[in-house]
């Protein structure tokens, strides 16, 4: 996580990167999790669409996004 104050503009800019490892769907070992994986990051991408619309009002994102081995946020 960082964080940096802005004096100037009055908007906050930081970068948070997360990777979510879990072996409960056996990610990257079979198609059928890695269609699961996919299925649940669309999912919880239009879960999180209002935060992700605030966070573009504050010029930020929220991504995301299914890896090989991992989710990334």
């Amino acid at each position: 996580m960082w964080y940096k104050k802005d004096d100037k503009f009055k908007r906050p800019k930081s970068f948070v990167s997360m990777k979510m490892y879990t072996p409960d769907c056996l990610l990257g070992v079979s198609p059928n999790s890695r269609v699961f994986i996919n299925l649940w990051t669309l999912m919880l991408n239009e879960y999180l669409r209002e935060f992700n619309y605030m966070a573009n009002c504050a010029n930020m994102n929220l991504e995301v996004s299914p890896l090989y081995d991992s989710i990334s946020l």
